[in-house]
């Protein structure tokens, strides 16, 4: 039985202080997204800082999500910058964030890069096998 919507990825900042105009390309990204809601899902890290915003915006246009949240975040509580409560499906991987990018990365059919830091170009650059 083959896969019936297409796992789109991103990966993108974590930071608490995000550039605004990071943030307003996120959302545009996550807003034209979900115009094939129906089709996709997203997936992320399931963190807060960029994920969070592509999270939030794509659900608001009536996307699902899925985000793989790390063993550090499993414990994270709303009004936690990390918290992200737009992850529609929550897999607990048990595994550290970067073991977490590993399944990410392998499990979306396109993987797209938001911006961000050293964890974010790591993910960006894991082969898929």
């Amino acid at each position: 039985m083959g896969m019936k919507y297409i796992p789109i990825g991103i990966a993108g900042s974590s930071d608490r202080d995000l550039q605004e105009t990071a943030v307003w390309k996120a959302r545009k990204f996550a807003r034209k997204l979900a115009d094939y809601r129906d089709e996709v899902k997203l997936l992320s890290g399931g963190d807060g800082g960029l994920m969070r915003i592509a999270s939030e915006e794509f659900v608001k246009n009536g996307g699902e999500t899925i985000g793989f949240i790390p063993i550090e975040d499993e414990r994270r509580r709303p009004g936690d910058p990390r918290h992200n409560p737009f992850n529609t499906i929550r897999i607990l991987t048990g595994v550290t964030f970067q073991t977490r990018s590993i399944m990410l990365v392998r499990s979306s059919y396109s993987f797209v890069v938001l911006g961000g830091g050293a964890g974010t170009i790591i993910e960006a650059v894991k082969e898929k096998t």
